[in-house]
C-alpha cells in the first residue's frame, strides 16, 4: 500500500468543518426565566487563516527551509585510490632483533602460513593474497608489490606510482613484521641489496616521494611512531608552504586540497609545466596498528597481521574472534568459517547477508559518533577509504581485546563499545548456529552434483576432485583454498572435456534457495526501531540512529516499500531531516530507483524527490542524466503502472512541482521537458479536480516557457495562454495566482512576430479584470506580470501616459506641446527601436489600436499605484515611476533646460477617465474588439462583479468620496515629479498621503498620538527600496538636473545614447533615481509554493493535535465562550455607568463589541481606529486604517471570533481591509485589503460601505450608495453574487439569517425593509418588501434575531418596529420618541433588549413588549454634565449585558447591569 504522503488539503478541511457548522449553529436550549434561546460555542472553520495570509504569500526569511539550508552533501571532488603499492618486509625465517616472539606464536600472513613452503614462494604467495584482498574493495587499481625491497627499489616505487597517479590518491601499505620496530624518529626498515643490513628510511622521505594524498596502513610494532612523526613533519611541510606562498603573494585558500599534488623532485610534470600547486600533507590518511610503544598480539589462534586482516577480510575475522570469545560456539572451527556458503555481493546467502549486515552496522556507528564533514570525507568520498574505515572500527573492537589501540589520522573517537556491536554479536551468532547444518546441507548438494555428472557421461573417466571442481564452476565459485575465505576471488578452473554437459544443462544450486537457512531478522528488526522513533519521537534530541540502517534496506527488494515509506515519513518531518538523510548518502539511493519499474514505489518516491527538491534544487543535472525526470514526466502524463492511490492528483501535483524545479534556470531542464511534452501532460491538468495539481501545473507551465522562446511557440499553437487566463476566474487564489504568474513568465520574447505582439495584447487585456479581485496575492501577480509589458513597450507606455497627462492639462487648460513630438513625427512609427520597434513596424496599421491598448494597461496601473494593500501598491508604483522617469528623462535630454516649456509628468492623482471623469480621444477602446475583450469576465465572476474596463467609470478603482476628493498615490514618485513641473490639478495637494517612516505611512492631518501605528502594513521587509527612498529629494534633484551647469556629472551615459535602440531609457545607473529601477518586477511567487513541499504534510494541524499549545487555547477559548454564552441569559436593568473613554477628541462614529474577549473598537470620522479593554478602561491599540483624507471608516466587524479574531474595516471609499493582531501595536498586521465595491455614488446623506459577516458561510455583504448588494465569499476571495436592490435609494444597514446566510435584510433611506433570497437568480431575488404607508423616515437600523422569525427595524421618525418574516405586516410598533429623532439603535442578540438614541441626548432601553427597561442621559451630573454633546452611535455587547455610546466629542461611555458586575467579581458563576 503506497503511503498517504500528502494529507488533504486544507481546503478540502475547510469544507469539511463548514459542513457541520450550520447545524450545529440551530442547536439552542431554551435556559432560564426570560427563555431565551441559549446557543452554545462553536467553531466555525477559520477564515483568512491560509498560507497567503499568513506571510502575504512572501517567502519567509526564517522560513524552516532557511534556517536549515542545504548541506555540502555532494562530492565536489571525488578522490579515487588509482594506485596501491604493497611494500612487505616479512624476511621469512629470520626473527627481527627486537622482537622476542612467544611459543606458539601467530604466523599466517594473509592467511598463508610462510613456514608450510619455500621462504621465496611463500613470499610470492602472501604478496598475490594481499593483493587479492585489497582487489575485493577496489579492483581497478594499480597494484605494485614491493617484497623484501631495498631503498633503491622503495624510491622508485613511491615515485613512479606518484606519476601514474597523478592528482589521485596512492595506497601505501607497510608491513614490517619481518624488520625492526619504527624509530621514535619515525623511521621504517628496508633491507640492503645483499640483504646483510636493515636500512631505515625515514617517513619524511616518502612523503617526498609519494607526496599527497595518499592512504598509509602501518602493519607493525609501535607503529603509532610513524604515525606521530607524519604529522609532525607534514605540520611542518604545510607552514613552509604557506610561508612560501604568501611571500608570492600567493593564498592556500586559492588551491583546493586534491586539485594537484605535490610532485616529487624529478618528475616529468615538473620539466614540462613548472613546479605544481602545493597539496597539503593533512589531507593523507593514516591507519597504525597499534600504539607507539604497543607490540602486535602473538596469539597463536591468530594470523600475526590481525590488522592487515581486519582492514582486508573483516568478515573472517570477526567470527574468528567472535568464536575465541563465546564459549559455547566451541563445535565451530576456523576451517568451518572458511566455508561460510555465499558470495560477499550476494546479499541472499549467509556470507553476503553477513557482509551486507557489517556494513549497515559499521555505516551507522561512523554516522552517530563522527562530525558529519568527516563521516562524508572518510565514508562517501572514496570506496577503499570508505572500506578501510569501516573495517578499521572492528580492527579497534579486536585490537583492543588484545590490550592494542590501532591509531588513525584523522583521529576517529572510541567505538569498540558501541551498543550497535551487539547486534552485530546476534548476527553472528545466527549465522554460526546454523553453520554445521549448511555445511552438511551444501556438502550433499555438491555430492548429488557429483552423482549427475558422472551417470551423464558414464565413459569418461572423472576423479572424484575433477568432479568437485566442476560442480564448482557450474556454481561459480570454486571452493575455498586451505588459508583463503569466500570473499576471495575464485582462480581459473580447468573445464571438463567437451563430452561432459555444460553448466547451463545442469541445475544451477547456487541459484536454488538454501531452505535450512533462516535470514537474519536484523533489519526488519532495526526498521521497527525506526518506526518507533518516528511514532513516538526521540527520548532525549539525539537523532535516529537508524537513518543509515534504513538506506542498506533500500537495497532489498523484501523491504525496500516500507523502508522507502519510514523514509518519506522522516524526510516530513523538516528540512533538517531532509538534510539528515542527504548527508549520510541518501540521494544515489533514490537516485538509482528511479529506473526501477516497480508501480508500487511510484507514489512515495515522487513523495521523497519533492522532499529533496523543496530543500536542495541543485539535483538538476543528476536528474537530466540518464533522464531520470522522465519517471516524474510518465506519472504526470499517463496512469498506466499507477497503483490505486487515494490522493493520486497531489502526487501528480508534486511531479509538477519536481518538474518545475527541474526547469528553473536550468535551460538544458526546459529544452529536455519539452522534447517530453511536458507541456501537453500539464495543460490535461489545468482542469482538474484538485487545486493543488491546477496550480502546480500552471506554475510548471509558467517554469517550463520562462525565457524559453521555442517552448512559447509550441503552446501558441495549442491556445495554451487562454487556458491559463480561463484560469483567472478559479475559486482558489492561489490557483489564480499561478495562472497569473505562467502568463507572466509568458510576456515578452525577443523575437516577437505580429502574431506574437498581437497575442500578447490580447492576453494583456484579458488579465485585467484580475484587478476586482480580492485576493492580494492575485493582484501582485498582475502588477508582475503587467511589469513585463511595460518593459518590453515601454516606448508606447511613455505615449500613453503623455497622451494621459494631455487630457489632464486640457482639463486645467495647461499646454499639451510636447517637444520631442516633432522629431518623433519624422522617424518611422514614432522612434520605436528595438523589440518594441519591431512590434509596432510590423504593426503600425493598427498603431492607434494599440496605443489605447497601452492606455488601457497603463490606467490600471494608476489605479493599482493607490491599491489598498501596501505591497501591491509599492509594486504598481515601482511600474508607473519607471515610466514617469522615462518620460521625465527624455524631456531632460531633449529640451533646452533655459525654456519655458514644462516638463510633462503623469500622475496618479490625475488618472481622468479612470476616476470617473469624462473620457474622451484615445481613451475608448473599440478598436478590433479590444473592448470586447476587456469587459468580459471569468464565467465563474458575475458580470457587475467583475471589473469592466470601458474607461469611463467601471474601471475606476478611486471612486469619489465625500467632498469630490480622489484617491491619490501615496507619497509616489509621481506626484513629487508633478511639484517640480509646476502642473497644477483642480486638486488640492493636501490630499495626498505624506509622512513616509520607518514602513509606516500616516495621512496628513492624521493627529499624532502616543501608539499611533500608522499605515498598517504586512510583513515584506524583503522588498527593500522598492519605492523611492526620498522622494523630495529624488524629484529636487530631477528638477535641478537640466538647470545645473554642472549638469554633466550626473549623467552616467551621453545624451545621445540615453534613450536606446528599443525605446528604453537607461536609468539603472543614475544616481539620482532611487527606487524605479529593476524592471521587469521579479516574482516571489514561485519561491512561496516552494516552501509548501519544505513544510510536513503528514502531520496534524497544532490546532487539531490534543495537548498541542494551540489546541490547549482553542480549548479554554472554548470554555470561556460558553461560560460567557450561559451569562448573556440574565437580563437586568443597565444603570450603572462603567467607563468613559476619552477618544482624543475625535468624534467616536463607529462601536463594535468582540463577542468573547473584552475589546471594544471605536472608529473616528477620519481614518483613526483605537481598540480599548472596556473592563480596565485602557486603550490597547490605535492605528491609521490608511483610507485617504476625505473617506472615513462606516463599518467594522470582528470575524473568526470563537478562536483567534481578525478585525474588518470598511471606509466609503470602497475598501475593506482586514488586520490580525489588532490588539497590539508591535504585531499588528494587514492580512487582506480589497476593493469591495466600485461604483458608490454621492449622496445627500451618505452612508459609505455598510458590512455584515456571516461566519458559518463565510461571506462578506456589503452595500450602501449603491443600487447593488454584492457578496464577497471570504474563502474563495471572490465576488460571487451581485443581486440588485430595487431602489434608487442606499442601503443604511443590513443583516442576514445566520444559520443559513440565504436571506438578507436591508433597510434604506426611504424607509423600507427589504428582504432578497441568494437562493433566486439576481433578478428575481427580492422577495418581500416591508414598509409602513406614508412612511418614508430612512432606516437606522435592522436586526434579524438569531434562531428566530423576528426583525426588528428602527427609523429616524423614533418607531421601532417588529416584523414576522413570514407576515406583511408589522407584529409591534414600539414609539421610543415623540419629540425628537432617533440617531442610532441597536439591538441584543440574544437578551429581549432594544437600545436607541435621540438627537437630544437620551438613551432608552425597552424590551421586545416595548417595556421601558432604563433611561439614560449620559451627560447629566459628573464631570461631563456641563457638556453637550451629540451621541453618534451606540451598541450593546451581543452576549452581555453592556452598552457603549459614541459622542460627537470623542467621549465612549459604557453601561453595563449589576448582574454583569456581580459575574466578573465571582458572584455569580455558570452551572
Amino acid at each position: 500500500m503506497a503511503p498517504q504522503a500528502v494529507p488533504g488539503s486544507g481546503r478540502d478541511r475547510a469544507h469539511d468543518q463548514r459542513a457541520g457548522g450550520p447545524e450545529d449553529a440551530q442547536e439552542v436550549v431554551q435556559g432560564g426565566r426570560t427563555g431565551v434561546a441559549q446557543p452554545r460555542a462553536v467553531f466555525f472553520y477559520q477564515y483568512y487563516s491560509e498560507r497567503r495570509h499568513e506571510t502575504n504569500a512572501n517567502p519567509l526569511p526564517d522560513h524552516p527551509s532557511r534556517l536549515h539550508p542545504a548541506h555540502d552533501w555532494k562530492m565536489r571532488e571525488r578522490l579515487k585510490t588509482v594506485s596501491v603499492a604493497l611494500v612487505l618486509c616479512l624476511n621469512i625465517g629470520i626473527d627481527p632483533p627486537d622482537i622476542v616472539k612467544t611459543s606458539p606464536c601467530a604466523k599466517l600472513e594473509a592467511w598463508v602460513d610462510p613456514f608450510s613452503m619455500a621462504p621465496q614462494k611463500a613470499l610470492d604467495t602472501i604478496g598475490r593474497n594481499l593483493q587479492q584482498q585489497y582487489e575485493v574493495w577496489q579492483p581497478r587499481a594499480r597494484y605494485k608489490l614491493s617484497l623484501d625491497p631495498s631503498v633503491e627499489e622503495t624510491k622508485k616505487l613511491c615515485v613512479g606510482l606518484r606519476r601514474n597517479a597523478k592528482d589521485e590518491r596512492i595506497l601505501f601499505h607497510y608491513n614490517g613484521h619481518g624488520v625492526p620496530k619504527p624509530t621514535q624518529g619515525g623511521e621504517i626498515w628496508v633491507f640492503n641489496k645483499n640483504y646483510t643490513q636493515y636500512i631505515p628510511v625515514s617517513i619524511y622521505e616518502l612523503q617526498t616521494w609519494l607526496g599527497s594524498p595518499c592512504i598509509f596502513v602501518y602493519d607493525c610494532s609501535n607503529a603509532g611512531n610513524i604515525l606521530t612523526a607524519f604529522n609532525r613533519f607534514a605540520e611542518q611541510r604545510d607552514t613552509e608552504a604557506l610561508r612560501q606562498l604568501a611571500s608570492l603573494g600567493g593564498s592556500q585558500s586559492s588551491l583546493p586540497p586534491g586539485s594537484t599534488p605535490g610532485t616529487p623532485p624529478g618528475s616529468s610534470s615538473n620539466v614540462a609545466s613548472g613546479p605544481p600547486p602545493y597539496v597539503p600533507f593533512r589531507d593523507c590518511i593514516q591507519l597504525a596498528a597499534c600504539g607507539p610503544t604497543e607490540i602486535l598480539p602473538m596469539n597463536p589462534d591468530l594470523p600475526a597481521d590481525i590488522f592487515t586482516c581486519c582492514l582486508t577480510t573483516p568478515i573472517e575475522i570477526a567470527l574468528r574472534w567472535f568464536v575465541m570469545q563465546k564459549s559455547p560456539l566451541s563445535n565451530i572451527t576456523p576451517e568451518m568459517i572458511n566455508k561460510i556458503p555465499g558470495k560477499l555481493n550476494d546479499r541472499r546467502t549467509p556470507l553476503g547477508e553477513l557482509n551486507w549486515i557489517f556494513t549497515a552496522i559499521t555505516d551507522t556507528i561512523a554516522w552517530n559518533v563522527l562530525p558529519h564533514d568527516l563521516f562524508k570525507r572518510l565514508f562517501r568520498q572514496d570506496l577503499m577509504v570508505a572500506a578501510l574505515f569501516r573495517n578499521y572500527l572492528l580492527a579497534e573492537r579486536v585490537m583492543r581485546s588484545f590490550k592494542c589501540t590501532p591509531m588513525s589520522y584523522p583521529a576517529l573517537p572510541p567505538t569498540h563499545q558501541h551498543p550497535l556491536w551487539q547486534s552485530w554479536d546476534l548476527a553472528a551468532d545466527m549465522v554460526l548456529s546454523q553453520l554445521p547444518a549448511l555445511l552438511a546441507a551444501e556438502e550433499a548438494q555438491a555430492n548429488s552434483q557429483i552423482l549427475q555428472i558422472a551417470n551423464v557421461s558414464p565413459g569418461i573417466p572423472t576423479s572424484v576432485p575433477a568432479a568437485i571442481n566442476a560442480a564448482a564452476e557450474a556454481r561459480g565459485t570454486q571452493l575455498p583454498a586451505p588459508g583463503t575465505t569466500g570473499a576471495t576471488p575464485p582462480t581459473p578452473v580447468t573445464p571438463l572435456p567437451s563430452a561432459a554437459p555444460s553448466a547451463q544443462s545442469l541445475p544451477d544450486p547456487a541459484q536454488q534457495p538454501l531452505t535450512t537457512y533462516r535470514h537474519s531478522a536484523f533489519f526488519a528488526e532495526q526498521l521497527t526501531a525506526f518506526e518507533v522513533w518516528l511514532a513516538k519521537g526521540a527520548i532525549s534530541k539525539r537523532l535516529p540512529e537508524q537513518l543509515p540502517i534504513v538506506l542498506q534496506v533500500l537495497l532489498s527488494q523484501v523491504h525496500r516499500l516500507r523502508a522507502l515509506m519510514l523514509l518519506s515519513r522522516f524526510l516530513d518531518l523538516g528540512p533538517w531531516s531532509v538534510n539528515l538523510a542527504l548527508s549520510v548518502g541518501i540521494f544515489p539511493y533514490v537516485l538509482k530507483l528511479l529506473q526501477s519499474p516497480a508501480a508500487e514505489l511510484k507514489p512515495v518516491l515522487v513523495f521523497i524527490w519533492a522532499k529533496i527538491l523543496a530543500v536542495d534544487s541543485s539535483c538538476q543535472n543528476e536528474l537530466l542524466k540518464d533522464t531520470g525526470f522522465m519517471y516524474f514526466v510518465n506519472i504526470l502524463a499517463s496512469s498506466v503502472n499507477m497503483p490505486p492511490v487515494p490522493n493520486i492528483s497531489e502526487h501528480r501535483a508534486m511531479c509538477c512541482f519536481i518538474l518545475s524545479v527541474f526547469c528553473h534556470e536550468f535551460r538544458a531542464g526546459q529544452q529536455a521537458c519539452l522534447k517530453a511534452n511536458v507541456l501537453g501532460a500539464a495543460v490535461v491538468h489545468l482542469t482538474d479536480s484538485d487545486p493543488l495539481l491546477r496550480q502546480w501545473a500552471a506554475v510548471c507551465i509558467g517554469k517550463l516557457w520562462e525565457r524559453l522562446p521555442e517552448a512559447k511557440f509550441a503552446a501558441i499553437k495549442d491556445s495554451v495562454h487562454e487556458k491559463l487566463c480561463a484560469m483567472l476566474g478559479d475559486v482558489v487564489p492561489e490557483v489564480r495566482a499561478a495562472a497569473m504568474f505562467a502568463i507572466g513568465a509568458f510576456m515578452g520574447d525577443a523575437d516577437r512576430s505580429e502574431n506574437v505582439v498581437n497575442i500578447e495584447h490580447n492576453v494583456s487585456i484579458s488579465v485585467l479584470a484580475a484587478t476586482a479581485d480580492a485576493s492580494p496575492l492575485v493582484r501582485r501577480e498582475l502588477v508582475v506580470c503587467l511589469s513585463k509589458v511595460v518593459w518590453f513597450y515601454s516606448k508606447k507606455f511613455v505615449d500613453a501616459a503623455f497622451e494621459l497627462l494631455g487630457e489632464d492639462q486640457k482639463r486645467t487648460g495647461g499646454s499639451t506641446e510636447d517637444p520631442r513630438r516633432a522629431k518623433r513625427a519624422a522617424v518611422p512609427n514614432g522612434g520605436q527601436g528595438g523589440a518594441a520597434g519591431r512590434a509596432g513596424g510590423q504593426d503600425g496599421a493598427s498603431r492607434a489600436g494599440n496605443v489605447s491598448v497601452y492606455t488601457c494597461i497603463w490606467k490600471v496601473l494608476l489605479n493599482l499605484s493607490v491599491d489598498p494593500h501596501p505591497e501591491v501598491a509599492s509594486y504598481a508604483s515601482r511600474v508607473v515611476d519607471y515610466i514617469n522617469l522615462q518620460l521625465v528623462t527624455a524631456n531632460l535630454l531633449d529640451t533646452n533646460p533655459s525654456a519655458d516649456a514644462p516638463i510633462a509628468v503623469t500622475s496618479a492623482p490625475s488618472l481622468g477617465s479612470v476616476n470617473g471623469g469624462p473620457s474622451s480621444g484615445p481613451s475608448s477602446l473599440s478598436v478590433n474588439g479590444i473592448e470586447r475583450a476587456v469587459t468580459a469576465s471569468p464565467k465563474t465572476m458575475p458580470s457587475s462583479a467583475g471589473l469592466a474596463i470601458n474607461l469611463n467609470s467601471s474601471l475606476s478603482l478611486g471612486t469619489k468620496v465625500g467632498n469630490g476628493n480622489n484617491i491619490r498615490r501615496s507619497a509616489s514618485f509621481a506626484y513629487s515629479l508633478r511639484n517640480i513641473t509646476g502642473l497644477s490639478t483642480s486638486h488640492s495637494s493636501d490630499n495626498i498621503l505624506v509622512g513616509v517612516e520607518s514602513g509606516r505611512i500616516t495621512p496628513k492631518g492624521t493627529p499624532t498620538l502616543p501608539g499611533v501605528a500608522g499605515y498598517i502594513r504586512p510583513r515584506f521587509a524583503h522588498l527593500g527600496n522598492r519605492s523611492s527612498p526620498n522622494l523630495v529629494a529624488t524629484a529636487n534633484a530631477v528638477a535641478s538636473l537640466a538647470a545645473s551647469p554642472d549638469a554633466e556629472k550626473y549623467e552616467d551615459v551621453p545624451a545621445t545614447s540615453a534613450m536606446s535602440e528599443d525605446g528604453r531609457i537607461s536609468i539603472a545607473s543614475s544616481s539620482v533615481f532611487g527606487g524605479a529601477e529593476g524592471l521587469p518586477l521579479e516574482s516571489v511567487f514561485y519561491d512561496w509554493c516552494c516552501e509548501y513541499f519544505a513544510e510536513p504534510q503528514m502531520k496534524v494541524p497544532e490546532v487539531d493535535d490534543p495537548g498541542s499549545v494551540r489546541s490547549n487555547e482553542r480549548l479554554w477559548r472554548q470554555q470561556r465562550n460558553n461560560r460567557v454564552l450561559y451569562e448573556s441569559k440574565l437580563v437586568h436593568e443597565l444603570s450603572e455607568r462603567s467607563a468613559t473613554l476619552a477618544n482624543d477628541g475625535e468624534p467616536a462614529k463607529v462601536l463594535c463589541f468582540h463577542q468573547f474577549e473584552d475589546h471594544l473598537v471605536v472608529a473616528n470620522d477620519k481614518d483613526t481606529i483605537s481598540v480599548w479593554d472596556w473592563k480596565q478602561s485602557s486603550r490597547l491599540n490605535i492605528f491609521s486604517n490608511g483610507n485617504p483624507t476625505g473617506s472615513r471608516p462606516t463599518s467594522v466587524r470582528f470575524i473568526n471570533e470563537e478562536d483567534v479574531a481578525l478585525l474588518l474595516v470598511g471606509s466609503d471609499e470602497g475598501v475593506v481591509r482586514l488586520y490580525r493582531n489588532y490588539e497590539s501595536p508591535e504585531r499588528i498586521e494587514i492580512v487582506s485589503a480589497w476593493r469591495a465595491l466600485t461604483d458608490l455614488f454621492p449622496t445627500s446623506r451618505g452612508t459609505g460601505l455598510i458590512t455584515d459577516w456571516q461566519q458559518v458561510t463565510g461571506s462578506l455583504l456589503v452595500a450602501g450608495d449603491v443600487k447593488f448588494i454584492r457578496v464577497w465569499d471570504a474563502e474563495k476571495e471572490l465576488c460571487v453574487q451581485d443581486f440588485p436592490t430595487k431602489s434608487n435609494s442606499s442601503v443604511t444597514s443590513m443583516t442576514s439569517d445566520r444559520v443559513s446566510g440565504m436571506h438578507v435584510v436591508g433597510g434604506f433611506t426611504d424607509g423600507a425593509v427589504r428582504i432578497y433570497d441568494r437562493r433566486s437568480s439576481s433578478r428575481d431575488s427580492l422577495a418581500m418588501v416591508l414598509q409602513q404607508p406614508n412612511d418614508s423616515s430612512p432606516i437606522v437600523n435592522v436586526h434579524l434575531r438569531p434562531g428566530s422569525q423576528d426583525l426588528v427595524a428602527g427609523a429616524t421618525s423614533g418607531e421601532v418596529r417588529i416584523w414576522d418574516l413570514r407576515q406583511q405586516s408589522s407584529v409591534r410598533t414600539i414609539s421610543m420618541f415623540q419629540q425628537s429623532e432617533m440617531v442610532t439603535m441597536s439591538v441584543h442578540n440574544h437578551a429581549p433588549i432594544i437600545a436607541s438614541a435621540s438627537s437630544n441626548q437620551l438613551i432608552k432601553m425597552t424590551n421586545l413588549e416595548g417595556h421601558i427597561l432604563s433611561m439614560i442621559r449620559p451627560y447629566e451630573g459628573g464631570v461631563l454634565g456641563s457638556f453637550r454633546s451629540v451621541i453618534h452611535t451606540l451598541t450593546l455587547h451581543p452576549h452581555r449585558l453592556v452598552l457603549a455610546s459614541g459622542s460627537a466629542d470623542g467621549h465612549v461611555l459604557t453601561w453595563r447591569s449589576e448582574a454583569e458586575r456581580m459575574s466578573e467579581s465571582g458572584l455569580i458563576r455558570p452551572v
